[in-house]
């Protein structure tokens, strides 16, 4: 790879020797303190942001894993930038499987479709899955 094409890297070049430190590429996402100054973000902060989020017990099994993978996911995102894509697919992915697992349980006809789904609850009486 050339030096050229490092320099217009959208993130770090994986290595051995800094897989365990943090992305720069994220270096723009700052915490504003209370004196107007402001400060990155480190790991532990990073963490903070999305593991502070927990699903309700009513929100059955498998998507509460689905919410844990795509926490975990974004979590590692400060090590390596592109993940936070991923972790941010994972969550629409979630959001999907909550709505068709809603369905099923309202007793809707076999959805196979996130678009069919939103169709036919707009036409029900529904409520969310709730966050505690």
């Amino acid at each position: 790879m050339t030096d050229h094409h490092l320099n217009n890297r959208l993130f770090k070049n994986l290595s051995p020797d800094n897989w365990r430190k943090l992305d720069c590429t994220g270096s723009h996402i700052v915490r504003v303190k209370s004196d107007g100054t402001s400060e990155g973000l480190n790991e532990d902060d990073w963490a903070s942001r999305f593991l502070g989020y927990e699903l309700s017990q009513k929100v059955p099994e498998d998507i509460r894993n689905l919410f844990e993978v795509a926490q975990g996911v974004l979590c590692y995102g400060c090590y390596f930038y592109p993940l936070y894509t991923l972790g941010s697919e994972q969550l629409f992915r979630v959001q999907e499987a909550a709505l068709l697992s809603k369905c099923a349980q309202m007793g809707a006809p076999k959805i196979r479709k996130y678009v069919d789904a939103i169709g036919w609850m707009n036409v029900c009486d529904f409520e969310c899955y709730e966050f505690s």
